[in-house]
């Protein structure tokens, strides 16, 4: 039954392989003599693409969790974020947010790390034990990083777990699931307004497992546990989502069903618009042997959903769609995907980019780190404006007295005004913080502003803010 449903699905995706395909021709990463594996990415604020994946040893023991940025051009030298290469790793998973803070996660040994890089310093902190020794085996882990540099973990071990490293300080690991659900296969991550989301799968009383989520800030605790949709379906297997402008997330999931009483397990792929009224399904795939879906929200709020084929195990290729016009694309089978891959990647940048990262044998019999993307990869500045000026000014003396700051600055030569949004503008009065005053457009270059209490000690300043909302650095008038 399962070969007839993995040829029925080969048929539908070759029938419609020569059409809408938009992604680019897949570029080797990892180009290794050893086993590359796992293959994970995420872009940066700058469009730069960041890729994590495990180098598994051939003849001797052990492997690395190896990370690269890529920038259109050229990868950088590969880094090996593991300090004990001789020591078995897997399952890497990778964030960014939007200042530039890197945060990786792998599970080795039973055990789940993390590593951060700090664009500060631009360095790699030491990596740091996530799990806890009372835990049993911890496994497939995935990361968030939050706009304040917050860092949030994800794991399982029968049970779901969190941890969350706030202001630099890790706490303790937190259970999400109902006690004594057996619980697996999660995401976690951070929408645009700071709101860090999990999700994760519960075995119910009647075998079927179904999506659960929770939700905090850094300044708030998680929040009781709420079914994505419970009625959707049998069984929800190995969630995956990302969010809408509206910071809400579209979910994607395995749908197992049984067609008939006796027949085998079918799959298909549902998405589920979290909005906590309905949270409406749908299903995007025809039915087949599918696994491991993920999902990207484009700068337009379009998902875009890659899916592995085949068995979990022994995957047939790398299966994209597209939802453009209220119609889902045919599936496209990526070329340099057919040799056993696993667990696609997805990452969308703030530009209307889109990457799809993957492993698999191709011509060699190791596995090789494979990259498609919807449009080049360009590196997308958003430096501070140069030129920052300020000219002071009393008026009014003899009736009602008033201090007039006109400010004025420069557009920065090595960014491109196609992708900024404006410049924010910054007041701090007295020895007090920065507080953002307005936002003005890409094309404002001057600012005047007028305050009748003349006595107050006023500073301002500017960032240049990104149309991925990215902020640069802030220079003072």
């Amino acid at each position: 039954m399962r070969k007839a449903m993995a040829l029925s699905a080969m048929l539908f995706i070759l029938a419609g392989a020569g059409r809408g395909q938009t992604m680019s021709y897949p570029i080797n990463v990892s180009n290794s003599i050893h086993d590359s594996r796992w293959a994970q990415c995420a872009f940066g604020p700058d469009s730069v693409l960041h890729i994590i994946w495990q180098e598994a040893y051939i003849g001797r023991s052990g492997s690395d969790i190896l990370y690269v940025s890529y920038d259109g051009k050229a990868f950088s030298t590969p880094f090996k974020l593991k300090d004990s290469p001789d020591v078995h790793a897997e399952r890497p998973n990778i964030a960014v947010n939007s200042k530039g803070v890197i945060a990786a996660v792998w599970d080795s040994q039973k055990d789940i790390w993390c590593r951060i890089f700090d664009p500060v310093s631009r360095t790699w902190l030491p990596a740091e034990r996530v799990s806890s020794d009372w835990e049993d085996r911890a496994d497939e882990p995935s990361v968030a990083v939050d706009s304040f540099g917050n860092v949030y973990v994800f794991y399982y071990t029968g049970d779901a777990w969190v941890r969350s490293r706030i202001n630099g300080f890790w706490d303790s690991s937190y259970r999400l699931n109902h006690p004594g659900a057996r619980s697996q296969h999660g995401y976690i991550a951070a929408a645009a307004d700071d709101t860090i989301w999990v999700m994760w799968i519960e075995k119910g009383d009647d075998d079927n497992y179904k999506t659960w989520y929770s939700r905090r800030t850094k300044d708030t605790a998680w929040r009781a546990l709420a079914d994505v949709n419970a009625a959707a379906g049998q069984s929800q297997a190995v969630p995956h989502f990302a969010f809408g402008k509206d910071n809400m997330p579209r979910v994607v999931w395995m749908h197992e069903f049984q067609r008939s009483v006796g027949a085998h397990w079918e799959i298909e792929i549902v998405m589920c618009t979290v909005d906590e009224r309905v949270n409406p399904t749908e299903v995007i795939t025809p039915s087949g042997l599918m696994h491991f879906p993920r999902i990207a929200m484009d700068s337009d709020d379009r998902p875009h959903v890659a899916i592995q084929d085949g068995p979990g195990d022994w995957g047939s290729g790398i299966l994209y769609t597209t939802k453009r016009g209220g119609a889902w694309s045919t599936l496209y089978n990526f070329p340099k995907s057919f040799g056993f891959p696993k667990l696609p990647g997805i990452s969308a940048d703030g530009f209307g980019n889109v990457a799809v990262i993957w492993a698999a044998h191709d011509t060699t019999p190791q596995q090789e780190v494979w990259l498609s993307t919807l449009y080049p990869i360009t590196p997308k500045n958003y430096l501070p404006p140069t030129n920052a000026r300020a000219n002071i000014s009393l008026q009014g003396l003899r009736s009602r007295p008033q201090v007039r700051y006109d400010l004025s600055w420069d557009r920065n030569p090595e960014n491109a005004d196609a992708f900024l949004s404006g410049y924010d503008i910054y007041v701090k009065t007295g020895s007090g913080s920065w507080t953002l005053l307005q936002t003005v457009s890409n094309s404002t270059f001057t600012l005047t502003l007028t305050y009748a209490d003349v006595s107050v000690k006023r500073k301002f300043g500017i960032r240049t803010r990104s149309m991925s909302g990215a902020l640069s650095d802030l220079v003072e008038f």
